[in-house]
């Protein structure tokens, strides 16, 4: 974490309000993807989040600043 937050230089409130909104946001999405997964096949299921999921990790994995 340490490097991660001096690469993009981050501080520590920054990183803390990263860490909330991830685990914030992992309730939610579990829920949506077993509804998804009880209505189509597994297979097809995970097939489709995965790539539609990796979309916006480019931008995320580009980002130089907090704001990004």
């Amino acid at each position: 974490m340490l490097m991660i937050m001096d690469s993009v230089n981050l501080t520590e409130s920054e990183v803390n309000s990263l860490l909330l909104l991830n685990f914030a946001l992992l309730i939610p999405a579990h829920i949506i993807i077993g509804m998804i997964v009880d209505r189509f096949a597994t297979r097809i299921s995970y097939s489709t989040l995965m790539a539609l999921c990796s979309l916006p990790c480019f931008p995320f994995a580009t980002a130089e600043s907090f704001q990004q």
